[in-house]
């Protein structure tokens, strides 16, 4: 029996192909079939004849000008997705069909591209609805529901809720105050001697946290 398989290079084209998830493609032919239109809109034609110049100055056009079908701008977000997805179809194209390898993400020629593409999104980033959003804050009445949450007759509930109002005192990010220790927390005394209310944050110095901070909520 031999060590090795004999599965031939269409088989082997086959399974790549398959192995590529449904949503992926649809999405491929989508984008490609938006940008067939814009390309018959604009009388472009690419040919094997075209010029890289000429490529390049497509998708320096498409970067600045695709459009919804309703014919309002994309999200900032959106405008990378479908320039780079579109970019690297029409870079398979070139090399599938005609042999001819270009490549719109690091020829110099494709710069003035790839700008106008960088372009674009600034100018959506200044537009708040066009602007993308990781996440929605939560509402003060929602911090105070999960604050409310945890027992603090327990030891991990009260762990927990002194961590929630710290967390969102101090705008910890991410893991932040996973190194924290309660000697970082302090009762703050005044130049009269008593309590003001109010604890002192003072951590050990690192590049995201340098210096003392001041938490301005009472003690209970």
């Amino acid at each position: 029996m031999s060590r090795f398989g004999n599965i031939s290079d269409a088989s082997v084209n086959e399974n790549i192909k398959n192995s590529i998830p449904r949503k992926t493609t649809q999405c491929r032919e989508s984008l490609w079939n938006q940008f067939t239109e814009f390309c018959q809109q604009r009388k472009y034609e690419l040919s094997k004849s075209l010029s890289t110049d000429m490529i390049a100055s497509i998708l320096k056009d498409y970067a600045f000008n695709m459009r919804k079908r309703n014919g309002e701008d994309y999200k900032e977000s959106c405008v990378k997705t479908i320039w780079n997805t579109t970019a690297k179809l029409v870079q398979d194209l070139y090399f599938n069909k005609y042999n001819r390898r270009i490549d719109p993400f690091s020829d110099i020629v494709f710069k003035a591209a790839r700008e106008a593409r960088n372009t674009k999104r600034k100018q959506l980033q200044s537009i708040p609805e066009k602007r993308k959003v990781s996440a929605e804050a939560f509402s003060l009445e929602e911090i105070d529901k999960i604050i409310n949450s945890f027992d603090e007759n327990t030891p991990e509930g009260l762990q927990k809720k002194f961590f929630h109002i710290v967390s969102f005192e101090l705008a910890w990010r991410g893991g932040e105050g996973s190194n924290c220790i309660t000697d970082y927390f302090k009762e703050e005394i005044g130049n009269d001697g008593c309590a003001t209310g109010r604890i002192i944050y003072n951590p050990i110095f690192t590049k995201t946290c340098q210096g003392r901070l001041t938490i301005t909520k009472e003690i209970h």
